[in-house]
């Protein structure tokens, strides 16, 4: 293999061509294995996901009390402010 610039070869420890060792891909694999092992097992950020997740349903069920609005809210506040209007007006 020719010496290409930017191209870095690790050295094989056990001599000979290093592109033909299966040391150095099957340890990069196991490296990849535990760190995916590690990434499934870590619980860091799991509370922050769940309050996330709670606000969102918060937020949702909010948004669909606004919509259909089942006390009447919207129309005693038209209400109130017609009655306001009429009183400014009257004045």
């Amino acid at each position: 293999m020719a010496n290409t610039p930017g191209l870095k070869v690790a050295a094989n420890p056990a001599g000979g061509n290093p592109l033909s060792s299966s040391v150095n891909f099957y340890g990069g694999a196991c490296h990849m294995l535990q760190f995916v092992k590690k990434f499934i097992r870590d619980e860091r950020g799991e509370d922050l996901m769940e309050y996330g997740l709670l606000v969102a349903f918060v937020a949702a069920i909010a948004v669909a009390v606004i919509i259909t609005d089942p006390l009447g809210f919207g129309t005693a506040i038209q209400g109130a402010y017609q009655k306001a209007v009429d009183a400014l007006n009257a004045a």
